[in-house]
């Protein structure tokens, strides 16, 4: 019977007179660096004709001097397996990317009207002085003021809802509110609203009666 012919991997001559150095580093790569098929084969130490020693998997021969090597199992190391999340590459990729910064809310008001007076309303007041209160939602914003225009006319600008006119002129009136931003520009206009000032008349009023001469 032929053996096969072994496979030899020869180490360098040991120097003379110096201990041989730990082989447990080299049989540690031997056993990493060894084909899958020779996993449970044994490794053999020999020693040939000229004195170097040699690691192979093929045992000596009868008579040969030699020794099996027992091999420590070389680490491992197994991936865990992946956990199904059941979402696609695609849908997980749309996932990572950063949404869109939404968009500036616009500055505006849902509602402004005169609230004071009531439209049509008739107002009795000798100084002349109306107080005018405007129905605003939502309520004003800072920076904001509230422009009252009297007849088509800009009579006050206040940052309130709540404006004092005083020494208005007798007679029916027209009222409209604006709110306007920092530049002064409108941002919300609303409807015309009418009241009637009364005031009573210096030229009106009875002559008062002229006092008695004193009889003497």
């Amino acid at each position: 019977m032929t053996l096969p012919t072994p496979r030899r991997y020869p180490l360098c001559r040991r120097p003379a007179g110096r201990a041989w150095w730990p082989v447990a580093g080299v049989l540690w790569v031997l056993a990493l660096t060894a084909p899958a098929q020779t996993d449970a084969a044994e490794i053999y130490r020999t020693v040939d004709e000229h004195g170097n020693v040699v690691f192979t998997d093929v045992p000596p021969r009868p008579g040969e001097p030699g020794e099996a090597v027992e091999l420590e199992a070389p680490n491992s190391y197994r991936t865990p397996p992946q956990r199904d999340t059941g979402i696609s590459l695609e849908a997980w990729l749309e996932s990572q990317e950063e949404p869109e910064p939404d968009e500036a809310a616009p500055v505006g008001y849902e509602r402004l009207q005169v609230a004071e007076p009531p439209h049509d309303a008739a107002i009795r007041e000798n100084a002349g002085n109306v107080m005018i209160r405007a129905d605003l939602q939502p309520e004003l914003r800072p920076g904001h003021a509230v422009q009252v225009y009297i007849d088509g006319t800009l009579r006050e600008t206040a940052r309130d809802t709540t404006i004092q006119l005083v020494n208005l002129d007798r007679g029916t009136h027209s009222v409209e509110l604006r709110v306007v931003d920092e530049a002064g520009t409108p941002i919300i206009t609303s409807g015309p609203s009418v009241f009637h000032l009364h005031r009573r008349s210096v030229i009106l009023q009875p002559p008062r009666p002229l006092p008695r001469a004193s009889g003497g």
